[in-house]
């Protein structure tokens, strides 16, 4: 089966036959290169090698010399594995970082948005002033996206001095999550388990050879009754004929008996009224959560609207 593209290339390596340019970084360290892969994969890149002014520059072996004085040896390896093998191999926020700066600088879009995935996994509260600021200077979009959910969760709700961009998402991260703890609620508050009747608990009571002896009863009674052809399913029905008889024999046990039974269908029933007024009302607070972080929302987006690089989600 014939490989991807991509594949090929990756295979193929950097520093091949046909390489014709050399990116110099910082410290010495260089890589060769193939010039339209890179070109293909970063505007700045396309427009470098295309410059007539790069023909007077070539280094020993004849190669295109394009020098990067302001790029880490690190930082050209990993740009040049990403244009090649589309792989980021960063370990820590800083590093990726670093990278999400270079991916914007060299006008990557794939790397900057998976440098954006990475740091969004990285990301820790006390990395959050640093990634701020690197989000102030690049005014990325996609870094304000990897931001928001860790800024609404580690920010307080007050902070007045976020940019308008981050500002908004933030506001809408805490929208969602508030929506999802309400919808657990409501979940929840579905799911509340409905009050048992007096007779559940005589019946759950019942010694095992009495709970035979109802089901004996009740399954005689049907055959002694019902013709061949309602007896087919009959086992089926077992649950049924047995609480059917419980019924019965529950309406000739004595008045004591059935009053402790009811008694414990109404502390039951308690439970289940506090227990749903407890939800109804943690539910009834996180939607007021919800209105007030909804306007706050709006407020920011409307004060987002004059950035140009800013398209509210």
């Amino acid at each position: 089966m014939a490989g991807s593209l991509l594949a090929d290339i990756s295979r193929l390596g950097p520093s091949n036959a046909f390489s014709d340019v050399v990116l110099a970084a910082s410290g010495g360290h260089s890589r060769e290169a193939n010039s339209v892969i890179l070109a293909a994969r970063s505007k700045v890149f396309q427009r470098m090698l295309s410059s007539p002014m790069l023909e007077g520059h070539k280094n020993d072996k004849g190669l295109r010399l394009v020098q990067l004085p302001e790029v880490s040896p690190d930082l050209l390896d990993q740009l040049v594995e990403w244009c090649y093998c589309d792989e980021v191999k960063v370990s820590d926020c800083f590093g990726a970082m670093d990278l999400l700066a270079a991916a914007d600088c060299f006008e990557i879009p794939g790397l900057l948005h998976r440098c954006g995935q990475k740091l969004a996994k990285l990301l820790t509260p006390q990395v959050l002033p640093e990634a701020l600021d690197l989000a102030q200077r690049l005014n990325s979009q996609e870094l304000w996206r990897t931001l928001a959910p860790v800024a609404a969760r580690e920010l307080p709700p007050a902070s007045a001095s976020l940019p308008a961009p981050l500002g908004a998402l933030v506001w809408a991260e805490r929208r969602k999550a508030l929506e999802r703890q309400a919808a657990e609620l409501r979940l929840r508050l579905a799911n509340v388990p409905a009050p048992r009747p007096g007779i559940v608990f005589w019946r759950q009571q019942l010694p095992q050879e009495l709970q035979r002896e109802l089901l004996r009863e009740a399954l005689e009674e049907q055959s002694e009754e019902a013709v061949p052809a309602m007896l087919a399913g009959l086992k089926e029905r077992a649950a049924g004929l047995f609480r059917a008889q419980c019924a019965a024999r529950w309406k000739a046990l004595p008045e004591e008996t059935r009053s402790l039974c009811e008694r414990c269908a109404q502390e039951d029933q308690e439970k289940f009224e506090q227990s749903k007024a407890h939800l109804e009302e943690q539910l009834q607070e996180i939607m007021s959560q919800v209105k007030s972080v909804s306007q706050a929302e709006f407020g920011e987006h409307r004060s987002g609207y004059g950035h140009e690089s800013f398209t509210p989600t």
